[in-house]
């Protein structure tokens, strides 16, 4: 069972010795306070998850209320306060375990809540095991002076079931940090033999709640998963260039009206995951600049991992036309670490007429001034540039590097150019011939000298530094590839830790080009993260990895602090 250190201070106008808290299930002895350097008293107590009552005890005889917690619960007059550890906000009082979430002896699922009076008279909950979410509305089962204690009997016969309260109002109220935290429970296996209702008395909780790690599921070979350490996430797939080798068809989409933007139900759906996410990627669909949208992503990306350990790394892919200094300052602001801007040649003749409503010198001097601002400030953002290598642009490689290391990138990526739409397929070159090999080359010995880490993507390796044992090769490559992505990419237990969205919530698990597994349209991730197609792709990811192998991979997928990598001389 999860517990959490709850820290009490009390200011009083005569000493308190104690605080009595109180849960439904559990209780504690009277704690003494211990008095402070400014008079004040305080207490740090251990707490399960639960739904917590307590008064201070002042002077041996008085009872008094935390004047600074405004939550109460009172019935037949007694009134205490209320302490919710990994449980509802208000105006709800639930917590993901027994009184409030109980298996009934039919198999049944019974979940309680008390609705605080005045937020209308009925409740509603949301539930998803696994194959899209239903809703049941729920009976009063009983009456407080302050709360409604409502109650509904689910037909879940899931092991897994995941759910979160709507008010009559529309707003859905789950664990505690706003609409979307949706929690998710556990039921036990009932024992081989065992009658009806045999086994059921037990839940427990899952999804981020508890302590583990992905990496830790992976290592030892589990299929269930805490929700994904890294997300791509696709803000608009509209652009404001009509690039003519777009992967994603963003300008006939744009130019056609169909291109597809997030909405902010959307964003209620992400707290949670973002929450959990080490690192946030826009990297696919249109131009995330253009989203007016886009900065409040940012924001909740903060707020979500807010009191949280570590940080979150947010990556963005941009053409950089959008991006004077004011714009990179406030993204700057809102969380930005990692920036890529798209720029296909070393002159505005070749990178203009592939990037069509790109202006070359506008995105240069965009980068200057990003790179000047970075510099004052003092912000700890890597800046680089990406070029897709094309029979138009492959000469001008020598130029390009040159032009990255007098800017003063941190890093230059190569890649390759998929042959998608009519001009890219008379553009296409093939990534393993001499003519590109050659001009690798030289790019690497310009860009070395000047600290500039180049990253060859033109034959990109999937191998997992976890399986590929000792491959130099593999490890520059890896190296240079996390640092620009500013992420540890561990490809072996890619099932286990990156997940990619759609505008429309649609979910692609490791990659945009994989099927989808479900849409957040109609259940939260958590559960489509352990569904059943998502154990199965474990599953088989699994077997294509050694247990002794999958014990040594590395504890936390960071991202690399090393600067200089670099592919060829």
């Amino acid at each position: 069972m999860v517990s959490v250190s709850v820290t009490f201070f009390y200011r009083p106008e005569r000493p308190a010795a104690f605080v009595s808290l109180c849960g439904e299930w559990s209780a504690f002895r009277p704690t003494p306070m211990a008095r402070r350097g400014d008079g004040s008293f305080e207490v740090t107590i251990e707490a399960a998850i639960g739904v917590y009552e307590y008064k201070l005890h002042v002077e041996g005889a008085r009872w008094e209320l935390d004047p600074e917690n405004p939550r109460t619960r009172s019935r037949g007059g007694l009134r205490n306060n209320v302490l919710v550890v990994g449980g509802a906000e208000e105006p709800i009082l639930h917590a993901p375990v027994s009184p409030f979430v109980a298996v009934e002896e039919d198999g049944r699922l019974c979940i309680r809540s008390a609705l605080r009076r005045g937020h209308g008279e009925g409740l509603v909950v949301r539930w998803d095991e696994g194959a899209g979410a239903r809703e049941e509305a729920m009976r009063v089962a009983a009456e407080e002076d302050e709360h409604v204690v409502f109650e509904a009997r689910l037909p879940a016969s899931a092991r897994r079931v995941a759910y979160v309260f709507r008010l009559e109002s529309g707003r859905l109220v789950g664990r505690a940090g706003g609409a979307g935290q949706w929690f998710l429970i556990a039921r036990p296996e009932a024992p081989k033999g065992a009658g009806r209702g045999e086994g059921a008395a037990g839940i427990s909780i899952e999804g981020n709640a508890g302590p583990e790690a992905s990496g830790d599921a992976f290592r030892a070979g589990r299929v269930v998963a805490p929700l994904p350490v890294r997300l791509y996430v696709t803000v608009t797939e509209r652009c404001n260039l009509r690039c003519a080798h777009c992967i994603t068809d963003a300008p006939e989409k744009t130019r056609s009206g169909s291109a597809r933007t997030m909405q902010p139900w959307l964003l209620d759906a992400l707290r949670e995951p973002f929450a959990a996410a080490d690192y946030v990627g826009f990297v696919h669909g249109g131009e995330a600049i253009v989203a007016p949208m886009f900065p409040e992503v940012l924001a909740t990306i903060q707020r979500a991992r807010a009191g949280r350990p570590g940080r979150t790394d947010v990556h963005l892919l941009s053409n950089g036309m959008l991006l004077d200094e004011g714009r990179f300052d406030a993204l700057c602001d809102l969380g930005l670490t990692s920036l890529s801007i798209s720029l296909d040649g070393a002159t505005a003749a070749t990178s203009d007429g592939l990037r069509i409503g790109g202006r070359f010198a506008t995105i240069v001097k965009n980068i200057e001034g990003m790179l000047r601002r970075r510099a004052a400030r003092g912000v700890d953002v890597r800046i680089g540039i990406s070029a897709v290598v094309t029979a138009s642009n492959v000469d001008e490689l020598p130029a390009l590097g040159r032009l990255a290391a007098s800017l003063g990138v941190d890093w230059l990526k190569v890649e390759e150019v998929f042959p998608c739409t009519p001009r890219a397929q008379v553009e296409w070159i093939d990534p393993r011939g001499e003519r590109i090999s050659r001009a690798v080359r030289a790019l690497g010995s310009i860009l070395a000298p000047a600290g500039v880490v180049l990253v060859d993507h033109l034959d990109p390796r999937g191998d997992c530094p976890c399986a590929a044992g000792d491959d130099p090769a593999l490890r520059v490559f890896r190296a240079a590839d996390d640092f620009a992505n500013r992420a540890r990419f561990l490809t072996c237990r890619m099932e286990w830790e990156q997940a990619c969205i759609d505008p429309d919530g649609t979910v692609h698990p490791v990659a945009y080009e994989a099927p989808a597994i479900g849409s957040l349209a109609s259940s939260p991730l958590v559960s489509l993260w352990n569904g059943e197609v998502m154990q199965d792709l474990r599953r088989a990811a699994l077997s294509r990895t050694p247990a002794p192998i999958r014990r040594a991979c590395p504890e936390v997928a960071c991202a690399p602090a090393a600067r200089h990598a670099t592919i060829g001389p």
